[in-house]
């Protein structure tokens, strides 16, 4: 396994594999910590591992290993045959990850979207030690308007573009308010090329089938379960102009886990990484250093 070392290094471009729960390949980056705390960080539907890149050296920063990958049918990583993009199923590619670091790391999850239903999944259910939870404008019930507003960009274009400019012109059309901006660059890296020249999302077009539902969440089931058995240090953070959760939604989230916290991050909408990093790694910290001992060996 490839490994590398140290927050210079968080543009690293040869990933490595893991296995997710039906055996798919994940592709993932992996930096070793000074301690035992890993921090995996889970990317929102139709995002990269590589949205986590600033994330990722400020908690190299303070000891922490940092996981991150990209989910089944997203990135790198590989297209489920059979189309199986329910939330659970994200679940337990983390829950089979986590398990294998059981034995050697108190691990911190920490997801955005659909990446927090992941890690709230598998926080109530791996045998791993989770020690901290952290979700990045999620809860189980989202409003229902913001998240159908995201599923419709995702859905749309679905004849591709002809250039990557054209695919960060139809961004900005469809998030004006944006305050993080884009680059052609930034977007290239969210398109594959095929046999027709022309550049599509990155991402498996089924997965749409599954995303931004609150009552396909609340069908899967596991919602109960899991917030019942996961009795740990637990933060929401809000983007303070996002529409897609609300203090309802919160609050009800907190009746079931009354270890609950919750941040509200100045300037961010849904995007909360990529609209107000310095603020989005400041609340983590905080949170992290309240409840958890210091990464760093002592």
């Amino acid at each position: 396994m490839v490994l590398s070392h140290g927050p210079e290094e968080t543009d690293l471009t040869q990933p490595i594999t893991l296995r997710g729960a039906d055996s798919n390949c994940l592709k993932a980056d992996f930096w070793e910590g000074e301690g035992d705390y890993l921090a995996i960080l889970l990317h929102g539907g139709g995002q990269t591992r590589h949205s986590w890149r600033r994330a990722t050296a400020a908690l190299l920063s303070r000891g922490y290993a940092v996981l991150s990958y990209d989910a089944r049918g997203h990135g790198d990583s590989e297209w489920i045959a059979d189309g199986d993009y329910r939330y659970q199923a994200h679940g337990e590619d983390l829950r089979h990850i986590c398990d294998g670091f059981a034995a050697s790391k108190r691990i911190v999850l920490i997801g955005a979207s659909m990446g927090g239903m992941a890690a709230l999944y598998a926080a109530g259910h791996s045998k791993a030690h989770i020690a901290a939870l952290v979700l990045v404008d999620i809860v189980p019930w989202p409003v229902q308007a913001g998240a159908d507003s995201i599923l419709a960009f995702m859905k749309a274009h679905g004849e591709g573009f002809e250039s990557h400019a054209d695919a960060l012109q139809a961004v900005g059309q469809a998030f004006p308010d944006r305050q993080s901006g884009g680059n052609v660059a930034r977007i290239a890296r969210n398109l594959r090329k095929r046999e027709n020249g022309r550049f599509y999302w990155h991402w498996d077009p089924r997965l749409l089938d599954h995303q931004g539902l609150a009552e396909a969440i609340v069908a899967e089931g596991w919602v109960e379960r899991a917030t019942s058995t996961f009795l740990g240090p637990t933060l929401v953070l809000k983007g303070a102009i996002s529409d897609v959760i609300d203090e309802q939604g919160i609050a009800r989230l907190r009746c079931e886990m009354p270890q609950l916290e919750s941040r509200s991050i100045p300037g961010a909408g849904h995007m909360i990484v990529g609209d107000n990093n310095d603020a989005f790694n400041d609340a983590v910290a905080a949170f992290l250093d309240a409840h958890l001992d210091s990464a760093f060996p002592t």
